[in-house]
């Protein structure tokens, strides 16, 4: 991750209050995230404004080595933010790993403007990529599938780009997701509904995802970051 990654004094002091109390204070999105520079969403101690998702029958959450542990469940596992949110003009970057399984070890669901999306990564035969839905297509069967091999026990870094009109993502330094969203439909699968407003899932594989951070953008970028 980059050294410039900070977290903002009044973040660390709620996720303090968050995890004592065991619930999170009301704060707009306004003044939850700053105008520039990253701020982690993940200080590595405790879950903070994370939680388990509420998937039936899903794996286990450990906080450890710096790390969120989600553990292999019978389908879906993951976590959810139950912070403000941003719908429109931010990045999001993380880590993650899939430790066990063979299915997608990062679901990552975000808001987009006034809907929601996933991007999926490793799915159904461990290394389709995509979003999931375009036009009410998933990711295995839309203009964003794509394929990757991913090696067990391997980080990989994830960064999704959400701008009016585009939602591009990479992995590692590939730009997986370059998608002009003009005149499509976007939403997600039904049965990942439990991820919203900000997840990330898996499925029956056991992942760990860490360094999580998030940062508003001023104005639509071109993939390449420029």
């Amino acid at each position: 991750m980059k050294n410039n990654t900070r977290t903002l004094p009044v973040v660390i002091a709620l996720l303090l209050i968050l995890s004592c109390a065991g619930r999170a204070p009301e704060m707009s999105p306004q003044k939850f995230y700053p105008n520039g520079g990253e701020i982690s969403l993940f200080d590595g101690e405790v879950l903070g404004y994370w939680g388990k998702s509420e998937y039936k029958y899903g794996g286990g959450i450990e906080v450890k080595d710096s790390c969120i542990f989600v553990g292999m469940g019978r389908e879906l596992s993951g976590i959810t933010w139950n912070g403000p949110v941003l719908r429109m003009n931010y990045e999001i970057n993380l880590d993650a790993i899939r430790l066990e399984g063979y299915d997608f070890f990062c679901g990552l669901t975000f808001p987009y403007d006034s809907t929601y999306c996933s991007l999926i990564i490793g799915g159904w035969d461990g290394s389709t990529m995509g979003l999931s839905n375009i036009n009410d297509y998933d990711a295995a069967e839309n203009e964003t599938t794509d394929y990757m091999p991913f090696n067990a026990n391997q980080w990989y870094h994830i960064r999704l780009r959400v701008t009016k009109n585009r939602i591009a993502a990479w992995v590692d330094d590939n730009n997986i997701v370059d998608l002009n969203t003009t005149g499509k439909k976007i939403n997600i699968r039904f049965d990942i509904e439990e991820s919203l407003p900000l997840g990330i899932a898996s499925y029956q594989t056991k992942a760990a995802f860490k360094n999580i951070t998030i940062k508003k953008i001023k104005s639509p970028a071109h993939p390449d970051g420029s």
